[in-house]
């Protein structure tokens, strides 16, 4: 507004041309630079901001010269039809920011609407701009000015003011967005950069490793069935699960010892199943119930882990929890749980019980036997299972992981552990270990075979923070000879 009231003819902006002149050539170089543009912006920061201002004080001075002349109102509204189509582009987005820091961000899924504002919509800034037009009219008739000259102005500084809005809007919404998300992790007992970076200024931190637990099961295998019994209809036994997606382990071995499903005979058949009772030893301090289970668990289909207790009579129901991760169809296997806490007391037998009730394409589910696993805090769980490798995105927030494979001489350590990011942003973090972008590690995939161990964010196991692999590669690591030899040779002597 000050630009609006109070621009005068000035002998600097006469010479403006060599200004525009500099801001196209440094576009051009800025166009002749091979990666990463947003990174190099910065350099053009002083001298967008000259430019800009001239180019506003040139504009509104040529309003005040030329009031009569079309060409300035009709400039005038197209370049404020032109910031509000950009402003509102602006804000039509999501609030999502790289990796942790999108963790509890407000908006983070949904276009940007602080009180249910939506500030992506044109309507909202149009009325805006016509405010502006107003404002600005007002300013310049106080003035004296004619008008005619008044309306020019006020025409043609309305992208002017609508700018410094949208602008102040966006640094408001940045401004909150980045103080409500660390808040909410701390409420949640989560993990925020934020707080990480308070910790290093105050203390210490292992970063994100203090807040993620490993969930691996429990030595000794699935739970055992206390007694024959159950019923299967519709539901098979050790198959009806996708041939392309099989479980972690062969059907009738390991945590798929027990494997029922209903993917059998085609995807639009229906059916029940209620397994045998299963002895449920007392839980220690950080155990779970989990099951593996594929296809879909919510919707018309649903999957139960029922709780009894043990009497005469026979086993006395006490509790269920339903088990729904919200996929539909997903026929990856996945890891279910019910926490300790969540069972009650004195509860000694457990069964699940599962109903396929959808008859359309993906409405198939697959479900194993119940067993147990524990919470493990990850920084424990990686201690004596080295070499650690961490995808670099991943590197600065674990400052406590210092057991990381060596490249020496040539040659690669081969890492037993892989801590890598969310599979949304792999293929950016893989370059160290995929074949297809080369890489010191790119052996490891293939040579070795990975499993993933069920992990989450406390506070926030929604989340996906990422994933804990534990690779195995069937021979000794490492098991090699070397010998080095140094040859000094002078610069001028080449590589030959």
């Amino acid at each position: 507004m000050l630009i609006v009231c109070r621009a005068r003819e000035s002998g600097g902006v006469r010479d403006a041309h060599i200004l525009t002149a500099c801001m196209a050539a440094g576009f051009v170089l800025l166009l002749l630079t091979p990666s990463k543009w947003s990174h190099h912006f910065g350099s053009l920061a002083g001298l967008g901001a000259s430019f800009l201002v001239v180019a506003v004080v040139l504009v509104l001075q040529t309003a005040r010269r030329r009031s009569d002349d079309r060409a300035v109102v009709v400039a005038g509204l197209t370049g404020g039809g032109l910031t509000v189509l950009a402003v509102a582009l602006s804000f039509s987005g999501m609030n999502a920011w790289y990796l942790y820091s999108n963790l509890a961000m407000p908006w983070s899924t949904i276009p940007i609407s602080p009180l249910g504002v939506p500030l992506g919509n044109p309507v909202l800034w149009v009325l805006l701009g016509v405010a502006a037009v107003g404002s600005a009219t007002l300013g310049a008739r106080r003035r004296d000015t004619g008008r005619r000259v008044a309306a020019s102005i006020a025409v043609t500084a309305s992208s002017a003011i609508l700018a410094v809005v949208g602008l102040g809007a966006s640094i408001g919404v940045l401004a909150v967005s980045f103080t409500v998300a660390p808040l909410r992790q701390a409420d949640a007992g989560s993990y925020s950069l934020a707080a990480e970076n308070l910790a290093h200024i105050t203390g210490s931190s292992c970063g994100i490793a203090d807040k993620v637990q490993v969930l691996p099961d429990v030595p000794g295998g699935p739970l055992r069935p206390a007694e024959p019994g159950g019923s299967l209809d519709g539901f098979v036994r050790n198959d009806g699960n996708l041939p392309a997606e099989p479980p972690v382990n062969a059907p009738g071995t390991g945590s798929a010892t027990f494997l029922w499903g209903s993917l059998f005979g085609g995807e639009l058949r229906t059916g029940a199943l209620t397994s045998p009772w299963f002895d449920l030893p007392p839980l220690s301090r950080g155990q779970e119930v989990a099951l593996s289970v594929a296809g879909r668990t919510g919707g018309a289909n649903r999957l139960v882990l029922e709780f009894g207790r043990s009497e005469r009579t026979g086993v006395q129901p006490v509790t269920q929890r339903v088990l729904d991760d919200g996929a539909s169809g997903l026929a990856e296997w996945r890891t279910l749980a019910v926490r300790g806490r969540d069972i009650p007391v004195g509860a000694d037998r457990v069964r699940v019980t599962a109903a396929d009730r959808s008859t359309d394409v993906g409405g198939w589910l697959a479900v194993t036997g119940p067993r147990l696993r524990e919470t493990v805090p990850l920084t424990q769980f990686v201690t004596g299972r080295g070499p650690v490798l961490v995808d670099w995105p991943m590197s600065w927030t674990v400052p406590c992981i210092r057991d990381v494979p060596r490249v020496t001489d040539g040659l690669a350590q081969a890492p037993r552990v892989l801590l890598a990011i969310q599979p949304a942003h792999a293929w950016v973090a893989a370059i160290a270990y995929d074949p297809g972008q080369g890489g010191s590690f790119a052996g490891t995939v293939v040579t070795a075979t990975s499993r993933e161990v069920p992990s989450r964010l406390v506070g926030s196991p929604g989340e996906e923070w990422g994933r804990v692999v534990l690779l195995d590669y069937g021979v000794s690591r490492d098991a090699y000879e070397r010998q080095t030899t140094q040859i000094w040779r002078w610069g001028w002597e080449g590589d030959t």
